[in-house]
């Protein structure tokens, strides 16, 4: 397995972004010496914008499908495609958002996917800022077109603050969910519609 890519960045700061972009293209083969055969291509796309000296926009397009190759016609699971977690929609526990088997509950993943992200970052002290978010994806099948049903929103607030010894941010996260309907967290329960997490490591 291999993933070729390709990155243009002009963003401004490593941990504490407020201005610049990052382009992300990468394509990832799996063939030769395996079982599975595929081939994966993904984009994503960050912008901050500045808005006054104290804060700025946070922009994030992240889209992916995965397309099986030679004699392979089926994508196993811990290949295949899905969000949920700290770093996608953050209100949803780590990879549950995808398609599911109704009788077991469990999530199955899929071929393809996108996600946005929108946060507006406010700077309270140096290093501890205030961001708002918006997230949205949604994980399908091939051959099923994204539909305006299908996507799973989460949105709320998080301070971000750094970490002196790791030099990593960390992240404390209050997040809603207004469309959490079919989705299981992972004890297979109802997703709630409040919840509230703790991340190291910025989302985008």
């Amino acid at each position: 397995k291999w993933v070729p890519g390709i990155i243009h960045n002009t963003i401004n700061h490593p941990i504490f972004p407020s201005a610049g972009k990052r382009i992300t293209t990468s394509l990832q083969f799996a063939g030769p010496g395996g079982n599975t055969k595929f081939y994966r291509p993904r984009l994503e796309t960050i912008f901050y914008v500045p808005h006054t000296p104290a804060t700025s926009f946070g922009f994030r397009l992240d889209t992916q499908y995965i397309k099986p190759i030679g004699d392979t016609t089926y994508i196993p699971l811990f290949e295949r495609i899905y969000l949920g977690g700290e770093y996608s929609i953050r209100g949803f526990d780590l990879r549950t958002v995808g398609p599911r088997d109704e009788a077991s509950g469990l999530v199955l993943g899929g071929t393809k996917s996108v996600l946005l992200s929108a946060e507006y970052l406010i700077t309270l002290a140096e290093p501890v800022r205030l961001v708002l978010f918006y997230d949205t994806g949604q994980v399908q099948e091939t051959g099923v077109n994204f539909n305006s049903d299908g996507f799973k929103t989460s949105t709320g607030a998080e301070v971000r603050f750094l970490m002196p010894v790791m030099n990593v941010p960390m992240r404390l996260i209050f997040a809603y969910n207004p469309q959490r309907t079919g989705v299981l967290d992972n004890n297979f329960r109802p997703e709630g519609r409040f919840n509230f997490r703790f991340a190291v490591g910025a989302p985008f």
